[in-house]
């Protein structure tokens, strides 16, 4: 009873412990993992030497992206409060959240279906009620 267990953990968890040896080698695709040189922690040097530098990157990115998603939400949550128009004000919530709650597969299929080349609404509807060449 316990051989599904340990052979789902050796394979999950026990058999990628191979690819740690990337880490400590001068990696060639051509040579493969095992027939590259070996380097040693000469790759972490610069993550030992600059990790000051490292640290505030982060730090100031996050700080960046705090900062600008807060002051983006809170604009919009205003602009939407404003709206008078209850249809339009529900159609504007509904456009700024749904991304988020919809899986990225069935975004990524929205986008293919309206930018195909072939058969994207695109190409299909919109460009030749403009009068333009559908694009490639």
């Amino acid at each position: 009873m316990m051989l599904p267990g340990l052979l789902y953990l050796f394979i999950n968890n026990y058999m990628p412990m191979a690819g740690l040896v990337v880490a400590f080698k001068n990696y060639n695709v051509v040579d493969g993992i095992f027939g590259s040189p070996w380097a040693g922690l000469s790759n972490f040097t610069y993550l030992f030497n600059d990790a000051w530098t490292i640290t505030r990157n982060t730090l100031l990115y996050n700080l960046a992206f705090i900062v600008i998603n807060l002051v983006l939400g809170v604009a919009f949550a205003i602009f939407i409060c404003d709206i008078k128009n209850k249809k339009c004000k529900t159609i504007y919530q509904s456009a700024i959240l749904l991304p988020f709650l919809m899986s990225i597969v069935i975004v990524s299929y929205i986008t293919f279906a309206f930018f195909s080349g072939e058969n994207g609404m695109l190409n299909k509807t919109i460009l030749p009620l403009l009068g333009k060449e559908p694009i490639s």
